[in-house]
């Protein structure tokens, strides 16, 4: 078990870089990134197919009951990873359609984004550490940082959509910022649930 813990440290640690690629991709309209959150996307999912198969082979031999819910657990945070990771790709789809069709943030709202994409980057980052150290206190600021993005996710939305409603921005543009939101909010979900994983382990 211990082992694979470490395991899934380590694709916590790959399926952050790939958000951090895609944060940049978005900000930086770089296609290289993109494309490079799309070759990670696919390493992300062999590994946790990998994984989750090993830790279903350790669920059915001879272990405890504790050790059977940490198990279920590991997978279930397993899975969470994976997903950020699909959320990452989501990013970069973002990216290329805005690459693709020249399309440009204004300042505010690109000041505003890289707000709510630092503080995403981090929420799932600690997460990772949280697992990593087996810390319920840094687990805990966790769940700070994911009240942080639901607040910063509902501020913005409304802000950009008097940006929308004022003509003071592309509608185009407008439904990538907002799809790029909806994706931020929903990594740090899935940090929470890693978050909560370490406090309940």
């Amino acid at each position: 078990i211990q082992s694979c813990v470490s395991e899934i440290v380590s694709l916590g640690n790959t399926t952050y870089e790939s958000l951090k690629l895609s944060c940049e991709s978005f900000l930086e309209k770089d296609m290289s990134k993109v494309e490079k959150v799309f070759k990670r996307e696919k390493i992300i999912d062999k590994t946790e197919y990998l994984i989750n198969q090993y830790l279903i082979k350790i669920s059915k031999s001879n272990i405890t009951d504790e050790e059977y819910e940490l198990v279920a657990s590991l997978m279930k945070s397993t899975s969470d990873m994976e997903r950020v990771g699909d959320h990452c790709e989501n990013i970069v789809e973002l990216s290329k359609d805005m690459i693709e069709n020249s399309l440009r943030f204004s300042e505010s709202a690109k000041k505003e984004l890289e707000v709510i994409l630092d503080t995403t980057m981090e929420c799932f980052k600690t997460s990772i550490e949280a697992i990593n150290s087996k810390s319920k206190t840094i687990a805990k600021d966790v769940v700070t940082l994911e009240q942080k993005i639901d607040d910063l996710e509902k501020t913005l939305r409304r802000s950009h959509l008097k940006r929308l409603s004022n003509n003071d921005c592309d509608s185009k543009v407008g439904f990538v910022f907002l799809d790029a939101l909806t994706n931020l909010e929903r990594i740090g979900d899935h940090a929470l649930n890693i978050a909560q994983m370490v406090m309940n382990n």
